[in-house]
């Protein structure tokens, strides 16, 4: 088995993999967040494998 991310479910957002970076983005159904706003996500990830886990990124 391959060491991977496993993304099972994200809230407020819709999600891109392309492996091994996954995006998220707002979701259309949230609305435009004006600038200088914020919002908020949440993501439900696992890992599977011998091999050190990924560290996430924020950016």
């Amino acid at each position: 088995m391959v060491d991977a991310p496993d993304w099972g479910q994200d809230r407020g957002s819709t999600m891109t993999a392309n492996p091994p970076a996954f995006t998220f983005t707002n979701a259309p159904w949230n609305g435009t967040v004006p600038a200088g706003g914020s919002t908020t996500f949440g993501f439900i990830g696992s890992w599977t494998g011998t091999g050190t886990p990924p560290t996430p990124v924020i950016s």
